[in-house]
Order: structure tokens, then C-alpha cells, then sequence
């Protein structure tokens, strides 16, 4: 009785598969009156947005961050250690702050002067003294010429005397030793005139130096700026040994007083080192503050969607300008980087000394090209290549591409490309090779949307 069983259970499993296979071509072939019937499994339309490959302008940009110097910026401080004697005031008539501004050679603070005042004062009293000194040996230089000339006629009448016998020979002698006498007065008074220049000359010395030291118990402004810090208040004791320089934020904090000239700032970055050659001196340079002062950047109306993928929209909003000023040619072995400096060109006041801020540097351009936004490329086996989708067949075809000058959002396509193609942005990631698509938008308006992955 098993083998009927077997063979009844086998006629079930061949019915139920020859009536499968029954309905299955039936869906597939045509009925007998020849209406079309419907194609089994077919698969349904994926939705993707796209947009057009448009022919623009690329410009690339180098993105680094920095902090803000002011361009000169001076570090007052005292030589020697000594009590705060004395503080200007600002502009208010209140104590000297920070974010006052002051004038160059405008006087800031000065330790006691005591001393130092008492050792100029004694200075210039041995100098009116040495200058009395030398008037002395002046005036003494013209009686010793007056006797000498005198001392010279004398002997010379001697002399005529002597030769006519008119005259001892005693007489001439003592004419002769007066006049000699006399020019031995005049070398000595010229010796004590050059002892006493000499010595004026030695308390001049001396009043520069002492003039050095009052100099050095004072602070003056070196540039027309504002106080950026200010460490010191009347009373004060101050140490050199105090300072600390081991560190820029320590020296800010000890250094007495810190003076900037807030007109123009310097912004010093690292760049990759593979970056340094698309850089050069006097390239136009946008710094961000982080301030907003024009309520952001323009908005891109409905119909100039390329707008919304150009490069303006990340862009510094309100930025201070600026060029680069130097490219160093070293690489710095650790980070492998190169130091850049920035300085602005432009209106500063959004910058502050010691502010974080990121400067965007333009570097090439490119002008009528074909260009494409960053959301439309893969890749694989690092080549690029994008979906392309054909309006008539509604077929989105993969396409290798050859890319050009990046942008900051918007990608130059060299070829494989053309201008006007549409190209799948959002939905990329699912597609294949040929699948049919339904364009978000497209068919509604007949014109792309652009769109960002």
C-alpha cells in the first residue's frame, strides 16, 4: 500500500507544477484574440532628482584656519626693577585701561626717578663746570698769544739792536728767553683748553647716559595704537624677573604693557604641503570673523537653481580681505606643512588680536567650462563617474568622467560630460546601470532640479 501513496503524492506534486507553469505562460504569451497582455515582474521606476551640467566658471579655493595678529604690536617693559611712580590717564581722565588708544611718543607710565634725576642733575653740574673750565683755558690761551706776540716784537727789536751794537748781548738773551717763555704759555694753555674739552666731552657722555637710564624707568608709546594689555597700576613693583616669554600667553600676562596697531592684521595658517604650490604672493584671500553683518549671503531665486551649488553659498558671509603675503619654502617635517601668512587689505574692525579665524585663499580659476555640483559624482576603484539620465527613454546610464579644477561645491568636468545632460543627484546610491527612472520634478516643470546628496 506505500507504493500507492508515493505515486498518488507524486501526481499531486505534478499537477500543482504543470498548473503553475500553465498560468506563468499564460501571462506571458499574448490571448488568442492578439490583445497585448501584461509583461510579468516588471520593475517599477525609481524617483531620483536631478540636475543640468551647465558650462559656468570654477574657482578653487585653499580652506585654513589661523589666529589674527595685529600686524605690529609692541612689548613695553622696564630694564631695571623699580616701584610704579606713575600712570597716565586715558582719554576720560580716568586710569589708563586696556583699549585705550594712545599716541606715539605719548608718555605711559615711569618708575621712581629719584635717583636717577639726582645723578642727571650731577651730571650736568660737572658739565657747566668743565664748560667753565674750558672758557678759563680759553680765555687764558688768548693772554698767553697776547704776551707771546709782545714777547716776539720785543726780541725781534732786540735782535736789529744786537746787530747795530746797540743793545748788550745780556738784553738780547733775556728778549730771547721771554719770548720763548711765552710760546711755552701759550702750548700750556692750549693742553689745559684740551683737558677741559675732553672732559666736557666725558660729562656729555655721562648725561646720555644717565638721560639712557631715566629713559629706560619709562614707557612711551612706540606706534599710535591701543593698549592691548595692561599688567602694571601705580604702586606696582616691577621685576624683569617677573616676565615670562617661554610663551606667547605667558608674556601677554607679565609683559607691562602691550601696545597694537589695530589697522592691519596678519593671519599665519598651515597648508598641506601638496597644496603650497597652488600658492603665491599677493593671491586674494577672504578671512572669517564668525560675524555676520549682511544677514548672510544672497539666496538663490527658484530659477537659478546653479546658484544654490556655487560657490558663494560657502563663502565666508562677511568676510575682512585680504592677500597672502608670504608662502614659506619650508616644510615643516612633523606636520608636513607650510606656514602661510595673510595679511588684510581691507577694513579690519571685525578682527580682534589674538582671534581664531579661517581664511579661504583663491587659488586657480577656470572660465567656460562645464561644470557639474559635488552631489552628482561616485566612484569606484577611484575613478569617477556619474548617472546620466536620458529624458526620451527615461534610462539613467552610468558614464566615466574626467574631472578638472574642484570648486568648493561645484566640480569641472573635462569629459564624458556635455553641457545640458542630466545628471542623477539625490537616488545615485541605488542605482544601476539602466535602471528607469521618474525625475522628481522633471516632468511637472520640464526642467531639472538641482539637488545636493
Amino acid at each position: 500500500m506505500k507504493w500507492i501513496k508515493r505515486i498518488v503524492l507524486i501526481g499531486v506534486v505534478l499537477g500543482v507544477a504543470y498548473g503553475g507553469w500553465s498560468w506563468w505562460r499564460s501571462r506571458e504569451s499574448p490571448p488568442p484574440d492578439g490583445t497585448p497582455g501584461e509583461t510579468a515582474l516588471e520593475k517599477p521606476a525609481m524617483t531620483v532628482r536631478v540636475t543640468e551640467a551647465r558650462t559656468g566658471d570654477v574657482q578653487a579655493w585653499i580652506f585654513a584656519e589661523g589666529t589674527a595678529r595685529s600686524t605690529r604690536r609692541e612689548y613695553l617693559t622696564f630694564q631695571n626693577a623699580g616701584r610704579i611712580a606713575w600712570m597716565a590717564t586715558g582719554d576720560n581722565g580716568e586710569e589708563l585701561r586696556a583699549g585705550d588708544a594712545v599716541n606715539k611718543g605719548e608718555l605711559l607710565a615711569y618708575q621712581d626717578q629719584r635717583r636717577v634725576k639726582a645723578d642727571l642733575a650731577t651730571a650736568r653740574t660737572s658739565l657747566i663746570e668743565t664748560e667753565t673750565q674750558a672758557q678759563v683755558a680759553q680765555a687764558e690761551i688768548q693772554r698767553a698769544r697776547t704776551d707771546y706776540e709782545l714777547a716776539q716784537t720785543t726780541f725781534h727789536r732786540y735782535e736789529a739792536l744786537r746787530e747795530k751794537n746797540s743793545a748788550s748781548a745780556q738784553e738780547y738773551d733775556e728778549a730771547k728767553t721771554k719770548a720763548q717763555l711765552s710760546n711755552a704759555a701759550v702750548e700750556q694753555a692750549r693742553s689745559r683748553l684740551s683737558a677741559a674739552q675732553a672732559q666736557i666731552e666725558a660729562a656729555q657722555a655721562r648725561i646720555a647716559q644717565v638721560e639712557v637710564s631715566l629713559e629706560e624707568t619709562e614707557l612711551r608709546a612706540p606706534i599710535d595704537g591701543i593698549v592691548a594689555y595692561l599688567n602694571i597700576e601705580e604702586g606696582y613693583y616691577h621685576n624683569p624677573s617677573y616676565l615670562r616669554t617661554d610663551a606667547e600667553s605667558a608674556a601677554l600676562q607679565t609683559v607691562p604693557i602691550v601696545i597694537i596697531d589695530p589697522s592691519e592684521f596678519e593671519v599665519t595658517v598651515d597648508v598641506p604641503s601638496f597644496q603650497s604650490q597652488l600658492l603665491s604672493v599677493g593671491q586674494v584671500a577672504l578671512i572669517d570673523t564668525g560675524q555676520d553683518t549682511n544677514g548672510g549671503a544672497p539666496k538663490a531665486k527658484e530659477d537659478e537653481d546653479q546658484a544654490t551649488w556655487s560657490s558663494i553659498a560657502q563663502l565666508p558671509k562677511s568676510p575682512v580681505r585680504g592677500e597672502v603675503y608670504s608662502v614659506s619654502p619650508a616644510v615643516n617635517p612633523g606636520a608636513r606643512t607650510v606656514q602661510v601668512k595673510v595679511r588684510t587689505t581691507g577694513e579690519t574692525r571685525r578682527l580682534e588680536d589674538g582671534k581664531y579665524v579661517t581664511a579661504w585663499i583663491a587659488t586657480e580659476a577656470q572660465k567656460n567650462v562645464v561644470v557639474a555640483p559635488m552631489g552628482v559624482f561616485l566612484y569606484r576603484d577611484n575613478e569617477p563617474y556619474v548617472y546620466v539620465v536620458d529624458p526620451a527613454t527615461r534610462a539613467a546610464r552610468q558614464r566615466r568622467v574626467e574631472l578638472g579644477l574642484a570648486g568648493l561645491d561645484a566640480q569641472e568636468i573635462r569629459s564624458g560630460v556635455k553641457a545640458g545632460e542630466l545628471l542623477v543627484t539625490d537616488g545615485r546610491f541605488q542605482l544601476s546601470d539602466g535602471a528607469l527612472v521618474q525625475m522628481l520634478g522633471a516632468a511637472s516643470t520640464g526642467k531639472a532640479e538641482p539637488g545636493n546628496d
